[in-house]
């Protein structure tokens, strides 16, 4: 550029005009030959260190994680079994298969973490697996490894019989992949994402159009079909992240929690959907992760849960209610005191208009019982219905307080009554009138029925049901292991009926100087 702009000059001042030719070899021709010659060496150069940058060997080299001491914890027996089954032969039919893998990440302060420990298991062709587990248990950090995003600390995986590490390329073509948040292309409508994902899948031309007339026949997309992502609603774009998964027919499909934010009708068309591609057709194994019961229950053939980045339990829904359930779940929902009888306690008692936090503890071992002074000012549920009205208002009536007091007899019976005809059972849950109890399988359902049916009207039940345990039961059960779920939550930390909560005495203090400067 610098040689045609000097020859123009001197052509210029000169006065004289010069035929130069501009791409001679006095001019811009050794620079245009230097472009033709360097330009394809530095696409060669570009697409060699884009694949060592993207490598996993090279990554393994540049990213090392932190070394961690394994510390030998005690193993679940299906768990156990379940790893020794993937180590020996009877697992190279599986189309997952996972080895000892673990995952290490350096804290902030500088103290490695383990977010996935020894997980060990196998996933069978045409199996809907559900992997489920609270945040930070472990279970996207394992789909992350599985499907190549991030690199694994230790142990073994393989994926169709290629290993996610050393054959991550030939992994990325078996998989499907519904992550937890869309990533979809703003600018590309519901159509052009699915033909543009099942070209990138090796779909046929000639079977692409039909294919992707069926995917939003059946996931009830084609009246969107034509709208951008950006325009589609929350549940509508969970769908497309769903289909896309699933363009191309792999035999292998992750779904990182796909129903969240789904209203129940949708989310039930996504229910058909996946369990046509997994258990019905055989085409594909599904692997999901879910917090919905619902969904794992439905569409689930094996469960495990991970807790810690450990694999605690896994077998079937009924298996694991089985050996977990711990017995029959007993819901009552108690009656209200009636007005005669509230009436008839005010005046028993004596009870002042209005009662104060002041004067509760008084009145409490005054009417019998001092213990439940200290339900009230913990806010335990035992004494929550006069604890929030103390919040509320600072003062309670005595019509309020007479029906708490009478409705926490009822519960103290029932309770009574639980321990002498089933021992060891325990309190699980309470919410107002409504408690959930656990109770042991010494009796039978008939005997647990006849006894709660033929004192039905002494303890002051409204309604009651029986029932097996909930795999949601069970998995708060699990759940509640985890170092991350630590600290009361209302309605699961229910306080053994006639014992004190710790340090009840300096809130019902607090609640007194609070009044106090109302």
């Amino acid at each position: 550029m610098l040689q045609i702009c000097s020859s123009s000059l001197l052509t210029s001042l000169g006065g004289a005009t010069v035929d130069v030719n501009l791409i001679g070899w006095d001019v811009a021709g050794p620079d245009i030959l230097y472009l033709f010659v360097t330009a394809p060496l530095y696409m060669i150069a570009v697409v060699v260190v884009d694949y060592i940058l993207h490598s996993p060997l090279a990554a393994l080299g540049r990213h090392l994680d932190p070394q961690v001491s394994n510390q030998e914890e005690e193993m679940d027996v299906d768990v156990a079994a379940e790893g020794l089954r993937v180590q020996s032969s009877d697992s190279t039919t599986d189309v997952v298969r996972i080895l000892a893998l673990r995952k290490v990440y350096r804290t902030p302060e500088g103290a490695p973490k383990f977010a996935v420990k020894d997980l060990s298991f196998g996933l069978p062709r045409g199996e809907c697996f559900g992997f489920l587990g609270i945040n930070g248990a472990g279970k996207t950090s394992t789909l992350n490894m599985l499907t190549g995003a991030i690199l694994p600390s230790g142990g073994t995986a393989s994926l169709g019989g290629f290993d996610i590490v050393q054959e991550q390329w030939k992994v990325r073509r078996l998989i499907g992949y519904c992550p937890q948040h869309d990533a979809l292309l703003d600018r590309l409508t519901v159509r052009e994402h699915l033909h543009l994902f099942g070209r990138i899948k090796g779909t046929p031309l000639e079977e692409l159009n039909r294919y992707c007339e069926t995917m939003m026949a059946d996931l009830s997309l084609t009246p969107h079909m034509n709208k951008l992502s950006m325009t589609l609603s929350g549940g509508n774009k969970r769908k497309l992240s769903l289909a896309i998964s699933m363009m191309g027919s792999p035999p292998l499909i992750f779904l990182d929690e796909p129903s969240t934010g789904v209203d129940p009708a949708a989310r039930r068309l996504m229910w058909r959907v996946i369990e046509h591609v997994s258990t019905k057709s055989c085409h594909s194994s599904v692997m999901l992760t879910t917090h919905n019961m619902e969904e794992a229950e439905a569409l689930c053939s094996r469960i495990g849960i991970m807790v810690g980045g450990r694999l605690r339990c896994i077998g079937s829904n009924q298996h694991l209610k089985a050996r977990f359930g711990k017995g029959y779940q007993l819901e009552v929902r108690l009656k209200s005191p009636v007005p005669s009888a509230m009436d008839e306690f005010v005046q028993k008692w004596t009870l002042p208009e209005q009662i104060s936090p002041d004067t509760v503890s008084q009145l409490c071992g005054r009417i019998g019982d001092a213990q439940r002074a200290t339900w009230i000012c913990a806010g335990c549920e035992e004494g929550h219905l006069v604890h929030s009205a103390f919040e509320r208002g600072g003062r309670v009536s005595a019509n309020v307080f007479a029906e708490w007091w009478l409705l926490e007899d009822v519960a103290v019976g029932l309770a009574n009554f639980l321990h002498e005809n089933f021992p060891g059972n325990e309190v699980v849950e309470r919410h107002d009138r409504t408690l959930r109890f656990r109770l042991p399988l010494t009796s039978s359902l008939a005997d647990v029925f006849r006894s709660l049916e033929h004192s039905r009207e002494n303890l002051g039940l409204a309604e009651y049901g029986i029932s097996q345990t909930s795999l949601e039961q069970i998995f708060n059960d699990f759940a509640a292991r985890q170092k991350e779920e630590t600290g009361p939550v209302r309605g699961l930390g229910v306080a053994n009926m006639g014992s004190a909560p710790p340090h009840s005495q300096s809130e019902l203090t607090v609640m007194q100087q609070r009044n106090s400067q109302t």
